[in-house]
Order: C-alpha cells, then structure tokens, then sequence
C-alpha cells in the first residue's frame, strides 16, 4: 500500500522508516535489492543502514522469534541493496546503464569547491567577453555590482550562477536567450480606463478625493487615443491616484502602474535580453566544460537519470521506494520519484512540511503535498506522526502555542507529550534572555556583545552553578534527576545560528567565560581558523615576492612570533618601500624562505608546509593557545585539505595560495575538524541548516529579534509549461528601473516562500532540545515585526521563564570537579615522544621542460646570429607575458602601453623591446586567425601529471577549444629552423598532448604547433605525434 508518514520532529520517523523496510524484508520476504531506500544525506542513508542491520544481526541471536537462515540471506543481500542518497541512487544508475545514458561510465562527479570555482571562473570570463562585445550588456550592467566572488550582494555573474542552479533543481535547460526572458506584454486598451470612469459615474455618491480624481481621468480620456499617449499624459502632470481613496481609485492606480510597467519593459526590453545572452552563454560554456572533461554535476545527474528511465529499452523498478524527508525535494527530484513510481510500484514517503527549509538550493515546498494528494487519491494512506519522543512536556506546550498562531493547520499536525517522559516535569521547559529596559546599549554592536556575555554566564551557571540553573530531569536513557552522577556538561550544549553574521562576537564571550566549544556542521569554521590565516600568509609570501601584507603578517604569525614592537624596532631605522627590503632585515627568515621558494619547483606544497612546522615547532605553539586541541585539528584537517588539492593536474603551489586566500577570505561552508578532546567535552556551535536532524540536551538560540532582509534579487527564474522563464528588473539609462511585467509577481512569491522558510527555520531551531531551550534577544521591548522574538512575547513570563542579563550571575568553578583530562601540552610531548617513521618518497617532481630538454651537443648549432638580436630567457618571457594578456583579451591588446609596462618589469634593451615590437602586431595577427573558430582560449594553461616515478608539472603557452576538438600552441621566441625546433621540442609537445588527453578525456586532440617567433615572420610548425586525430 501506498503510504505518506508527516512526521514532527522527534516523533521516531527514523524508526518508522526501519520497521516498514524490516517488515517488507522479513515478513512479506520482499528481497531488499527490490527496495529502493532514498534519503537526503550520506549520514543518514549510513544511521538507516546501521540501523537495520544492527536490528537483523540482533534478532539472528533469537532464533525462536525469527527464522534464521532468512536473516542470514537478508544479511547477505543487504550489503548490496539501495539504501543511499538520491544523488548516489543515480550515480550508481547511470555507472549502470552508462551507454543506455549516452554517457562515459568512468564520468566523474563535480561538485563543492571545484564547482564553484568553475562557474565563478567561467562566468568572470563571460563578463569580459559580453562586455567587450555585447554593447547592450554592457548598458545594462551600468551601476550594477559585477564582482565575481564573494558572499555578499546579487553582483551579475553571482545571479547568473545563481539562475543556473535553480534552472537544474527545475530540470529544465537555458539554451535560447530571446525565448528565455519574458516577453513584452501589450497593455490594456484604453477601453479599461474608459470601464473605470464608468465606475465612478455610477456610484450614487463620490466623495472630494473621488471626484477629483474621476475629473482628471475624464479630461486625460478626452485627449488620449490610445494606452500610450494616455501613460505619457499622466506622467506629464504626474496624476497619481491614491490607493488608499475608495474603489475605483485603488484600480486605477494599479492599471496605470501596469501599463506604464508593460510600455517601458516593452522599450527596455533589449537591455535584459544582454543579460539573458550572457547567463545563457555561462549555461552554455559550462556545459561544453564538463562535457569535454567527462563530468557530471549533481543536476545532470538527476536529468539524466529521469532521461534514462523514461526512455530504458529495460524497465528500471522497483517493488517499493521509500523517500525520507521528503519537503526537501526539488522539481527535478520529483520527476524521478514520478518516473520510478509505475504501478505495481508501491510508494512510501515520510517528511515534515513544517521543516523545509531549503528552497534556496531547490527544494519546492509544494512537491511533498502534491505527491501525499497523489498517494490518497490512488487509495493510499496517511499516518500521522505527533508523539514526541524528544522533548519534555514542558518544552511541547510553548512550542504548540508558539505555532499554532504562526503555521497554518498546525493543530492538525501539533507535537504530543509523551505519557513515558511524564515523571519528568519542569515548572518551565524554555529560558528567555533578555537586557534590562533600562540599560540597553545604544549601538547594534553593543547590544550583540551584552547578549552573547549573558549566554555564556547563563551556559557556566548550567553547569557550574547550583541546582537552581539546572533542570529537574536530565535526559540519560529517558529522563533521570539530575545529581552528581547525572550532571550536565559542555557537551551537552548546542548553539543554533540563523546566520554567522555575529559568530565571531559569540566566541569572543565564550573564550571570556573559558568555555570550549567546537565549531560544527558545515559552517564556515576551518577557513575562519587561526591555522588557516597562517597557513594563508605562509603560502601568500612564499609564492608572491611583492605581497609586503602577508610578510608582515607571516612575522606576527606562530610561523615567526615576532612581536609588534620588535617589528617595528627593527624596521622604523630603514627605508623598506617593498616586501624584499623587509625581508632583508630578518636574514634568519630570508634565507629559510628562500630555500623553501626553491623546494617549489620539486616539492609538493604539503611537503613545505610539514618542513615549516618541523622548523619553527609551530604546533607546539598552537598547543599554548586557546582551544589548542581544537586547533591542533584543525591544522591537521588543513594539510589534508592542501594534499587533496595536490591530486588534482593543475595543481601547484601558487595555486593552492590563491585558493587558499580567497577561502580565508570568503570561507566556504567547511566545518572544523573534530576536537582531539577524547571526551569531546565542549559546547557546538552551528548554524540551523546544519543541526536539522540532530538533538541536544540543551539547546540556544541567541538573537531573536532581527529584521528579515529584504529580496534585492534583480532577476527570478520560474518555469512555464516545462519551459524557463526569466522575470527581471531593468536600470534604464535615466537611473530608473523598470521590471519585466510579472517581475513583482515572481519576487513576491519569492517572498512569500522565504517568509515562510523563516518560520519552519524557527520551529527546526525550537524542536531540537530535549531538557532545556535557551532563546535569548538584544532587545527588551519592540523587536522587529515579524521576528521571532515577536512570536514568543506573548509567553514571556508565563510558560517562557525570563532572566534578565543583570540577574545572570558570573560563575565561580570549583576545579576540584573537574574532570582530569589531559592538557594539549601533555598530548603534544606524548605524541612527539613516539619517533614517526621516515617517510619514503615515491615520486620526484618535476618540470615538463627540465624532463625533455636535450642536450645541446646532440642538436645542430644555431645559426651565426650575426645580423639579427640574439633571442633572450627575458625577452622570451616578456613576449610570453604579452600573448597571455593577448589571447585573455581574445587578442584585443593595446600593445604600446604594455610593452612600456613590462620593459621595465624584464629589464628589458631597447632592442630587445624593438624587436618585439617589429614581431608582435604579426604574431598576434596570425594567431588571430589560426584561433577564429575557437570557442574560448585558454592561455597558460598548468597541469601536473604522474608518469612512472615523474610528477611532471608543466605549463602550456594556449589550448584552444574548438567544436571539432582542441589545438595546442607553444609559443618560441627563436631563429632556428622548423626541422630543428621539431626535434628540439617534439619529446615536450607530446608531453603536454599527454596531459590534456587525461584532462579531456572525451575531446580529441586536433593539432600540436610551435609558433616560430622570429624577425622574418611567424609561422606555424606542426608537431606530429599518434595522440592527434
């Protein structure tokens, strides 16, 4: 039978899902390969299969209430059965059917970090390019924001990336740009204003507002035969009638602004198709990308699986599927339940709409209740879930009444008590924190920092102070009284954060109070880390001479320990105008710096990094600080982090800086290694996002009162008859912005489901705690409409209990109490007694050039350059310099400028730089033809790649892509022969034709071509090897 579970938190749908897969398995003996058992996390697809099996292997130990050799099958199939992600079900599908799919089936998944960098890269270079080319985009991306990275603001490319997301969670393709953005929209025909004064003349009474406004409309309808001119008349003797004036005005007004909206969209109208052009170009490039490197995106893995369903020559079913927490799908994941669901197929799903809380990466609130209606519709079954099995009754009352205002049919859905946790009772289940009326801090600032001290002292008294802090009940295998052998500790606290925005204010009160906490979940903790920034400023000024910021950073570091006042004892006596001439004042670090630059050519980043730490003892310097054994994981975490980045073939030391520095900045979402604490003895901290399915003992949640942000998004993606429709809003070229007609429609929804997303997010954040919840706000009185604190003022001081901040109490710890762990000090000296084993090196790393250069006794001689200027190490990479520029500017380059540039950068003669004038307008002439059909250029193209015991790094001049395939050029400044260069170089080539073939697996390999640079002209000359096609 087909079955829905709406399940409210705590209320055992876990369980329930376990016990309806064991009994389809040992009951109705359905083999469990035929069950298809989707969640939405690893973590909880790896708790269900624990689960099941941990049940089966239990109940094999009582061969009286179960048959034993079916157990045992069962065990055996189990192993193999489909219990996983959505994700991982149509990875392993299209692995499967991979030819069925059209599809490679060594494909590979893209995803996380290298996604993003990806679509940030590949829309930063778009922007160029439509800006360059595209003069309408350019128009239109006036006075808008065009920043690439970064967290903050709706910049062009992060919308357009933005758009791209939700065209995969909606399944649907963004090919063409015309058919995209939403058509012009004739407005109404002056016949509905002539229906509206119609209006006021049959009302039996105006009032004075009323008549006025009928009497201007009558004499604008008198010299106006048409929409148009009757807008452009309004807006003449800005005739603006009040909505808050009686019917008809309020029509009136909403016409005029329609119409006006449909004329001006209709003018404006190719501006936004530039913006169109461009997020339709990203789409396009991206896919190309991934295509010509075998790789899928979680998107196109859900795509192509609902394509190979359909379209099988085999059916793929199942006898039953089972989908956990199902508020969280998106359009596209639906179409796959839909696609699988075929009758005999029965259909189990289990979720709570109240807890949907992410439709900003795709989920669609309305997708759980269309397919409950489907299920009942076909006779299925819906099963309430209401008895908590969490949470005391003195938490479920509150939260009852909390939403029952706030959710709609809430009472339908409302937790119950559960009757085996009655012995537990609290006289009050939920803490509110708030200032004295009377002593509120002016500043924002000042009243986060008062808040967040409150909650540490109230976290210190939880578990230091008498028992008048404490519950009455704490939760240890149910509820047990609290005592001496049932106490509270950090652990069992848990700090819920709508956003991070004020996380670094609640560190600084927990380190105040020397409370341990831990930074959990996906946050964006390990980039924010201390190691992190050091690690960031190490790599900065190993790979950037000039970056004086970093150095002075890496000085005041672990890494050097430098104090402030030394630094500037040391430098106040000198002139010091670059990071160089800094450097020379600490000759101690200069030359352990200098060698490390020298180890980047053969060592891999990781490699120097561990050399650093063994040199300046860095972690023991860690193991002083607050959180060492916190930090002391993290930096682990880190270098782990840094050799996955060494995997990759493009990887190298500047690269890993670059990256490095930019997640310093704008941290991904990564959370903190776990503690080294063996008892894990420390409060968490995480966002609501991220504590979804968990429970503590204790939760808080600080800073109710907030304003919600308004939605500045310029542009919203909707879909229309299975088709992508692009609403946006247009900056004209007078400063005003005009939107595309259902524009305010689409934000309003938008809206609409944010707001509501808001509300589920408070009751996710409320139904995690089992004891005791902690709320907290920086306001006394009159927080923001609509927040949260707004919902609960009505319970405050009634069955919310209020402690104001004055009459929080700091703790005095008896330590004697404490338990006796041992010190990160006491780790450190432990772990550095033991003598690690000697590493052995496999592979000795290299460069391409330094791995095929040949000796020059076994070349012909070079020519008597007698009449010509010898080619030059620095004019050759000079003119290097200058064709990347080129080739990034898609060979649009103001040559005179950048020579006088990058003379004096290369200390380059001034025949040196004539003779790169005489040869540079031909080279870029030609290689602007050898490239016309080229669909993006890549210039300085890195790799690394493995070859026996070589880690070859290497760096190609261009690789250009093609629709046939790709075409590699080297460029050489030099008066040799083609013959010559041929055998001098062919070894190289075949190098680099090696390494984007393991790169591009799937496109062929066109052509390879040394371009000859000489004073006589520049020409191509060809290099054959088997790889080209």
């Amino acid at each position: 039978m087909n079955l829905v579970y709406s399940a409210s938190a705590g209320t055992g749908k876990t369980y329930q899902v376990t016990q309806r897969y064991l009994d389809q398995i040992l009951n109705e003996q359905i083999d469990p390969r035929d069950i298809l058992l989707m969640t939405f996390t690893e973590n909880a697809a790896t708790e269900l299969r624990t689960r099941i099996s941990a049940y089966l292997h239990a109940t094999l130990q009582l061969p009286e209430k179960a048959n034993p050799e079916r157990i045992r099958m069962v065990l055996t199939q189990i192993e193999s059965a489909p219990i996983t992600t959505i994700h991982g079900f149509c990875t392993t599908l299209l692995r499967e059917h991979a030819l069925d799919a059209g599809l490679s089936p060594s494909f590979s998944i893209l995803a996380g970090e290298q996604q993003t960098e990806w679509l940030e890269s590949i829309a930063h270079q778009q922007l160029i390019k439509q800006l360059e080319h595209d003069h309408l985009f350019a128009q239109f991306c006036e006075g808008r924001n065009l920043a690439t990275v970064g967290t903050r603001g709706n910049s062009i490319p992060k919308t357009a990336i933005s758009l791209i997301h939700q065209a995969g969670s909606l399944g649907i393709p963004l090919t063409d740009p015309n058919a995209l953005l939403e058509p012009a929209i004739d407005p109404q025909n002056i016949d509905a204003f002539k229906d509206i004064l119609e209006q006021f003349d049959h009302l039996p009474e105006l009032t004075t507002a009323q008549t006025v406004i009928a009497q201007q409309l009558r004499e604008l309808l008198e010299k106006s035969p048409n929409t148009e001119t009757l807008i452009k008349k309004i807006d003449e003797i800005k005739f603006k009638p009040s909505r808050r004036v009686k019917e008809p005005a309020k029509t009136l007004a909403n016409l005029i602004e329609e119409s006006r909206t449909r004329i001006q969209y209709k003018i404006e109208r190719p501006l936004a198709l530039g913006f169109s052009r461009y997020l339709v170009a990203v789409y396009d490039q991206y896919n190309r990308l991934k295509s010509a490197q075998d790789l899928l995106d979680f998107d196109d893995l859900q795509y192509r699986a609902v394509d190979l369903i359909k379209n099988a020559t085999h059916a793929i079913s199942f006898n039953t599927i089972i989908i956990d927490e199902v508020q969280d799908t998106s359009r596209i994941q639906a179409r796959l339940i839909n696609a699988l669901w075929k009758a005999p197929t029965q259909l189990i799903i289990c979720g709570d709409p109240k807890q949907g809380i992410y439709s900003w990466r795709g989920a669609d609130p309305s997708i759980m209740p269309n397919l409950q209606k489907s299920i009942i519709d076909q006779g299925g079954k819906l099963e309430h879930l209401q008895t908590s099995w969490r949470s005391k009754e003195a938490l479920i009352e509150p939260i009852n009444t909390i939403f029952s205002s706030i959710l709609s049919n809430y009472n339908q859905e409302a937790l119950k008590p559960n009757k085996a946790y009655a012995h537990a009772q609290e006289p009050h289940g939920i803490e509110c924190l708030l200032p004295d009326s009377d002593s509120q801090p002016p500043t924002k600032k000042d009243r986060i920092t008062q808040e967040m001290e409150a909650l540490a002292r109230r976290i210190q008294l939880l578990i230091h102070g008498t028992s008048d802090w404490q519950p009455n009940h704490r939760y240890q295998d149910s509820f047990q009284p609290t005592s001496e052998q049932n106490n509270y500790r950090y652990s069992d606290i848990l700090i819920l954060m709508r956003t991070n925005t004020e996380l670094a204010t609640l560190e600084q009160a927990l380190r105040k109070e020397a409370i341990p906490y831990t930074l959990g979940g996906k946050s964006r903790g390990l980039f924010s880390t201390t190691p992190a920034h050091d690690l960031s400023l190490l790599l900065n000024t190993l790979c950037d001479p000039t970056d004086a910021f970093s150095l002075i950073g890496l000085l005041r570091s672990p890494w050097v320990g430098l104090s402030d006042q030394q630094i500037i004892r040391t430098l106040l006596p000198h002139e010091h105008s670059t990071a160089e001439q800094i450097l020379h004042h600490f000759p101690d670090l200069e030359s352990i710096i200098i060698q490390s630059r020298k180890h980047m050519a053969t060592n891999l980043p990781s490699e120097i990094i561990r050399e650093w730490i063994q040199h300046t003892h860095y972690d023991a310097t860690l193991a002083a600080l607050p959180q060492a054994d916190q930090q002391i994981a993290n930096i682990r975490k880190l270098i782990d982090w840094i050799r996955e980045q060494e995997r990759g073939m493009q990887t190298n030391t500047a690269k890993v800086a670059r990256t490095l520095k930019k997640y310093v900045a704008n941290p991904p979402q990564v959370s903190e290694a776990l503690s080294t604490d063996p008892e894990q003895n420390a409060v968490t901290i995480m966002t609501i996002h991220s504590a979804k399915g968990l429970s503590k003992r204790v939760v808080c949640l600080p800073i109710l009162s907030f304003q919600r942000p308004p939605d500045t998004d310029f542009a919203h993606l909707s879909e229309s008859e299975k088709s992508p429709q692009l609403s946006i809003k247009i900056m004209s070229t007078d400063r005003s912005k005009i939107s595309s007609p259902h524009h305010q429609q689409r934000r309003h929804e938008a809206q609409e489901v944010r707001n509501q997303e808001s509300d589920h997010l408070f009751y996710v954040a409320l139904t995690r705690a089992r004891d005791l919840l902690i709320l907290s706000s920086p306001v006394s009185t009159k927080p923001h409409a609509n927040s949260w604190h707004s919902y609960i003022e009505p319970l405050l001081d009634q069955s919310i209990k209020i402690h104001r901040f004055s009459a929080i109490p700091h703790t005095t710890i008896d330590h004697t109490h404490l338990h006796a762990t041992p010190s990160a000090l006491k780790l450190f000296q432990a772990t550095t007694a033991i003598c690690p084993p000697k590493i052995q090196t496999q592979f000795k790393r290299t460069t391409a050039t330094a791995l095929t250069k040949k000796d020059s006794s076994d070349l012909p001689p070079q020519p008597n350059p007698s009449r010509s200027i010898q080619t030059t190490t620095r004019m050759g990479t000079c003119g290097h310099a200058l064709l990347e520029e080129a080739a990034h500017h898609n060979w649009n380059i103001n040559f005179p400028e950048r020579i006088s540039t990058l003379s004096h950068r290369y200390n380059l003669s001034s025949a040196e730089i004539n003779y790169l004038s005489s040869t540079f307008s031909t080279t870029v002439e030609y290689m602007k033809i050898a490239t016309q059909s080229a669909e993006q250029l890549l210039p300085e193209y890195p790799f690394l790649m493995q070859k026996g015991v070589h880690l070859i790094d290497g760096t190609i001049d261009l690789v250009v892509l093609t629709t046939e395939g790709i075409q590699l050029y080297d460029y050489k400044f030099s008066q040799a022969t083609h013959s010559e260069l041929q055998e001098r170089y062919r070894e190289q080539l075949h190098l680099y034709a090696e390494a984007i073939q393991r790169l591009f697996p799937t496109t062929p390999i066109l052509s390879l071509n040394i371009i000859a640079i000489s004073e006589k002209a520049t020409q191509s000359v060809p290099i054959e090897t088997d790889l080209i096609i």
